[in-house]
Order: C-alpha cells, then sequence, then structure tokens
C-alpha cells in the first residue's frame, strides 16, 4: 500500500508540474490580451501553486520526495525535451529533400 500511495503521488506531483508550466506559458499565449486577463491568468497560477504547496505539507515526510521527484522528473524530462527539439529543428532543413 506504501509503494502505490508513493507511486501516486510521484505522478501526482509530475501533474501538478504540468498544470503549474501551462499556466505559466498561460501568460506567453495570452500578452496581446494580457491586460484583460491578467487576474485570470494570476489566479489559475495561484491556484496550482497554492495546490502544490498543500500537498507537499500534506503529504507528510515519507511521501514528500514523492512529489517533489515527481515534478523534478517531469521538469528534467521537459527541458530535455526543449533542448531536444531545437537540435532537431537545426537539423530538418539538411534532412528534407530539396523542394522541386
Amino acid at each position: 500500500m506504501r509503494m502505490a500511495a508513493w507511486a501516486a503521488l510521484f505522478f501526482a506531483g509530475g501533474f501538478l508540474a504540468i498544470r503549474l508550466l501551462a499556466a505559466m506559458y498561460a501568460f506567453l499565449d495570452l500578452f496581446g490580451r494580457l491586460r484583460s486577463a491578467w487576474p485570470g491568468l494570476l489566479a489559475r497560477l495561484a491556484t496550482w501553486i497554492l495546490v502544490a504547496g498543500a500537498m507537499l505539507v500534506f503529504a507528510g515526510p515519507g511521501f514528500r520526495s514523492a512529489v517533489v521527484l515527481g515534478a523534478a522528473s517531469l521538469l528534467v524530462w521537459y527541458l530535455a525535451a526543449f533542448a531536444l527539439r531545437h537540435l532537431l529543428v537545426r537539423r530538418m532543413p539538411r534532412l528534407l529533400p530539396p523542394p522541386g
């Protein structure tokens, strides 16, 4: 049972990391409408920060590491995928056949 709870909190940490990244990207996506949309964006970001904080507080010392490890592993995966995408985009013109 302890392992199942640890795994569930690991995936919950990853899910929270995804939601926090999405809330931060919302500022970039809506930059043109930021004057009218910023209260909702801040509320969404604050909500996910509070949910993540509450999960860390209430998870207990034995399970806190699962949440942090889940969030950190997703962040490492995200940064690696971001870097790999830039490397592949630079190589794409050489991999594609010339038009015509």
